[in-house]
């Protein structure tokens, strides 16, 4: 999650959704619509979106949840050595009565260990412990990868079809096949970037190669596509002739049957070879592509040590258009598109909060608690544009709107000197005070809707103004705001405001208040 940095308006607390990568070589000509060479060793295979449930949905608990049954909950989990972060998804997934049930009776420290992961799912439990009897020498975590990426089933049963054959992150394998008709926007491939005329890429992957072919020429390197795209029908004739030449079960560790392949998605492509006898692992630009490949949005699809999770042999050659996020995140984790799907947090983020239509994310999920979205509440103060500072005594001191006001656990706060009842309560979880979000801007006649995505809140243009000059102040006297509320530099900051411009903003004068100098 990206931190506060107390600057312009990042420091009243807008926060962007965050809350879970030569001469070209002799190619042997296969029919015209593969677009280039026909393998002779290991080849193709899967590119597509999900595992399993790629989106999967959240059960909910059997009754609404209440802000003293998560409290209960969380204190029991936090006692047992989960996170926060691994509580609240817990949470988020089972419900109040769901934990109750996993933490009873024989095998509750096993089902623990596996649905304490984010990406678990509720419903494959059963899956994933039988994946753990069958292998004691796996750990909870790979015993749920490997559930979510289907390797407890036999290869090109009943699988998921790709929902999302376009999406650059679509999972294609022997478990998610592409439609048989599916063809994507393609594009042909510049002459000197490729072994064989008619080579086609999609054109966000087209793009990225010739950018990617083009740095490592600066390093006196050649890349070039031995064979980018393939039909459904041109992977059939592949597959069907390598079955023939060592029979399908060899073939299959190799070489991808039609619609299971990545190379039909233009996203995929075999870069100057396409054989283990070329030992492409070994030249140069095997080397590069391994260092560099990521930055231009590519992975390595099928690498070594992997073979158990992509079902296929190490192909030094085979990479994969995913975009530079994604492509980032499995470089930086060392995860195939396998592992990434599989990693997926099961409960998304939570309920969504949005600020005048942006998505909002948080240090904490947000949690629907007694019919309330609940976020950290220093946090959502930000995020509206009031300013904040907590007490000694726990107390979060809240100013904007012109006026102040005083929250504390409890269906109540102080504004204007006066008690203001909430709907519901603010409670502190874990040491961190976590505000009802609807209670808390009716409490204070604040903007708060029901959106496309979720509760829309607004912000005040008087409090955005005050905060940004105030924050102004400070900055050109090399304090943060956060220094100055706590009192770290009032007197300096005295001085550099006017008395006549304090006494004309009630903003700044409850600062000086809050600071402790009135």
């Amino acid at each position: 999650m990206r931190r506060f940095d107390l600057t312009g308006r990042t420091l009243a607390g807008l926060l962007a959704l965050g809350l879970i990568l030569g001469g070209a070589p002799r190619a042997q000509a296969a029919e015209a619509d593969t677009q280039g060479t026909a393998l002779t060793g290991p080849a193709e295979e899967n590119s597509i979106p999900p595992l399993l449930p790629l989106e999967p949905s959240t059960p909910e608990p059997a009754a609404p949840a209440s802000a003293e049954q998560y409290l209960a909950a969380l204190d029991r989990l936090l006692n047992m050595g989960l996170s926060q972060e691994e509580a609240d998804s817990l949470w988020l997934r089972l419900g109040a009565s769901g934990i109750d049930a996993c933490l009873q009776g024989e095998g509750a420290e096993e089902r623990l260990s596996l649905l304490r992961l984010s990406f678990a799912h509720p419903e494959r439990l059963d899956r994933y412990q039988a994946e753990l009897a069958r292998s004691p020498e796996t750990s909870p975590e790979e015993a749920v990868v490997r559930v979510n990426i289907g390797l407890d089933a036999p290869p090109y049963g009943v699988g998921e079809p790709v929902d999302e054959p376009a999406s650059l992150t679509a999972l294609v394998n022997k478990y998610h096949p592409l439609p048989a008709d599916y063809v994507p926007e393609l594009e042909l491939l510049p002459p000197g970037y490729t072994a064989s005329q008619g080579a086609r890429l999609r054109p966000e992957a087209c793009a990225a190669f010739l950018q990617m072919a083009d740095a490592a020429a600066e390093e006196g390197l050649r890349l070039y596509s031995a064979s980018p795209y393939r039909s459904y029908a041109a992977q059939e004739r592949v597959y069907q002739r390598y079955a023939a030449q060592q029979g399908a079960e060899a073939a299959d560790t190799y070489s991808a049957r039609a619609g299971f392949s990545e190379h039909q998605t233009g996203l995929a492509l075999d870069i100057n070879v396409a054989s283990l006898s070329a030992r492409f692992e070994e030249t140069a630009e095997y080397a590069w592509l391994s260092a560099h490949s990521w930055e231009y949005g590519f992975i390595l699809r099928f690498p070594q040590g992997k073979e158990d999770l992509t079902g296929y042999l190490f192909e030094p050659w085979h990479y994969r258009y995913v975009g530079p996020e994604t492509a980032r995140l499995c470089h930086e984790q060392g995860w195939t598109l396998e592992e990434f799907w599989a990693r997926q947090p099961v409960c998304g983020t939570g309920p969504v909060l949005t600020l005048e239509g942006e998505p909002l994310s948080f240090s904490r999920l947000p949690l629907v608690l007694d019919g309330d979205v609940y976020v950290p509440a220093e946090e959502l103060a930000r995020a509206i544009g009031w300013a904040s500072a907590e007490q000694p005594d726990g107390t979060l001191l809240l100013w904007g709107e012109r006026r102040q006001a005083r929250l504390f656990e409890g269906r109540s706060l102080l504004s204007g000197g006066s008690s203001v009842s909430l709907d519901c309560p603010v409670i502190r979880a874990n040491g961190v005070l976590m505000a009802p979000v609807k209670a808390l801007c009716q409490a204070l006649d604040l903007p708060c809707e029901q959106g496309e995505a979720g509760l829309d809140l607004r912000t005040s243009a008087d409090t955005w103004d005050w905060v940004q000059k105030l924050d102004q102040s400070c900055r050109q006297h090399g304090i943060t705001l956060e220094q100055a509320v706590g009192g770290l530099a009032v007197d300096r900051l005295e001085r550099w405001i006017r008395p006549a411009e304090r006494w004309l903003s009630p903003q700044l004068d409850l600062f000086f208040w809050a600071a402790g100098r009135k």
